[in-house]
Order: C-alpha cells, then structure tokens, then sequence
C-alpha cells in the first residue's frame, strides 16, 4: 500500500481494525463523540442486559439524536440482510428516542448490506422511527483521515 503524507496527514492508510467486540465499542465511542462534535455520548447498558441494538447513545438527545449499534466481525466476513434488519428491529422497539441509528461494523463492505439499508430509509415516514446508516471499517478509516493524525492515533489506539 503507498502511504502519501501531506500537511501532516496520512492519506490511504488503513488504521488496524480492533480485535474484539469491547475494542470496537471504546473506538466507535470516541470516533462519534469527535464526528458528530457531541461529547456526552455514552456506552448504553452493560453486556448481558438488553440494549434494544443499542450499544452507544445521547442521553442529552442532542439534535440529530443519533444511536450506535457496533458490529465488530472479521474483516473477511459480510454483514447479513438478516443481521441489519434484526438490529434495526430491535432498535425500533427501544425506550430510547433517536433520529438516526448508525450500525457500526468491522466486516466487509457490500453491497447486499447497502442495499438493505437502503431499502430501509426508502420506507413510508409511518413506518420507520430513525433514518438507518451503515458505516464499514473503511468508511471509518476514510473519516479518521480528516482529523489530525494525534486525534486519529487517540481514538484507535
């Protein structure tokens, strides 16, 4: 892979994908709190208690409230159909009150998963409670390239 610098920055470098689930979940949570500028961004429950597709959240509902569901699989794996459509099933019957739900994930971009959430957003305003992303590893890499390389180099490592 050729890495060119410029101004500072890395450009085309693909930070390392976290190894487990609770990795993830620490990076996805400071990667948001710096793209979406909104630090009160928290971890929602603990493992083992029912999180209705919800790992991070606003508890200050913030405009645009947003969720985050993180995903972590191997880079070699898809994100099932099924897999998203259960997620944001789950989502829609949380306590919690959002306008966009993002799904998080360390597995491979496709174009099945894409489409399903597509699908997703292109449904009647009555039967949908959040618009739904999908933000693959290298959307996320692609996004870290835009901060400074310290704060990149903070929220992965």
């Amino acid at each position: 892979m050729v890495i060119f610098v410029a101004f500072g920055f890395l450009m085309g470098f693909r930070f390392p994908q976290p190894d487990n689930e609770d990795h993830f979940e620490q990076v996805c949570l400071r990667f948001y709190r710096k793209l979406w500028d909104n630090e009160s961004l928290s971890l929602y429950a603990k493992r083992g208690e029912r999180q209705h597709g919800v790992d991070i959240y606003d508890p200050l509902g913030i405009a645009p409230s947003g969720a985050i569901q993180c995903k972590h699989h191997e880079s070699t794996k898809n994100l099932s159909p099924s897999e998203i459509n259960d997620e944001v099933a789950k989502a829609e019957k949380s306590p919690l009150v959002f306008e966009r739900y993002v799904i998080a994930t360390t597995a491979k971009k496709s174009k099945n998963a894409q489409n399903v959430v597509a699908g997703l957003n292109q449904r009647p305003a009555s039967d949908k409670k959040f618009a739904v992303e999908i933000h693959f590893w290298e959307d996320i890499c692609e996004r870290l390239e835009t901060f400074s390389l310290p704060v990149a180099h903070l929220i992965v490592f």
